[in-house]
């Protein structure tokens, strides 16, 4: 009988450490988890707030009237945008009451005829 409790007792402590282990296992997987995640997420903010202090230092490479050389030279020409203007030029000399008025002249025009 005594050997019973005993059996028992060390089955006990087995089942006791065997979870403390599992459980601290565990916790240290999750840890590393983390960390693996943390870690290279933080050195990537980093390396981007010294390249931003980088570009916010750097003097400007090129002078304002080159950029704008530049930007006039290989500028994209929209032919759209150059028709448009050319009617609206055209638009200034007429108003809508005259086109409403030509079309009220042409319904009378086809009445009589």
């Amino acid at each position: 009988m005594d050997e019973d409790i005993r059996i028992k007792k060390v089955s006990e402590k087995k089942i006791s450490e065997t979870k403390k282990t599992i459980s601290w296992i565990l916790g240290v997987i999750g840890i590393l988890i983390i960390l693996s995640q943390a870690i290279p997420l933080l050195v990537s903010y980093v390396q981007g707030q010294i390249q931003l202090s980088k570009q916010n230092s750097m003097k400007d490479p090129l002078p304002q009237s080159y950029k704008q050389y530049i930007q006039d030279e290989f500028a994209y020409y929209d032919p759209g945008k150059a028709t448009l203007r050319i009617y609206l030029k055209q638009q200034k000399d007429f108003s809508i009451r005259d086109f409403s008025h030509m079309t009220q002249q042409q319904k009378q025009q086809k009445k009589l005829s």
